[in-house]
């Protein structure tokens, strides 16, 4: 058991990438592509929105940097 946690735990950023691509490909088999876009962007958006009430960074922080206006 210590073996397979060991392996798992070097192999951590190869596993979560299968697991992403195998979500992302079976949302678009069922949605489409630019639905499963959408959710994509959704998630993304709620990740920054959470890290920023986290405090890691400021919302304006965030919007300046996706959205530069001058």
């Amino acid at each position: 058991m210590k073996d397979l946690l060991s392996s798992l735990r070097s192999a951590g950023g190869r596993i979560i990438g299968t697991i992403v691509g195998l979500v992302i490909g079976l949302l678009w088999a069922m949605f489409g592509f630019w639905k499963t876009a959408f959710i994509i962007l959704c998630a993304v958006a709620g990740y920054l929105v959470g890290k920023a009430l986290d405090g890691d960074e400021g919302l304006e922080t965030i919007l300046r940097r996706l959205l530069p206006l001058r």
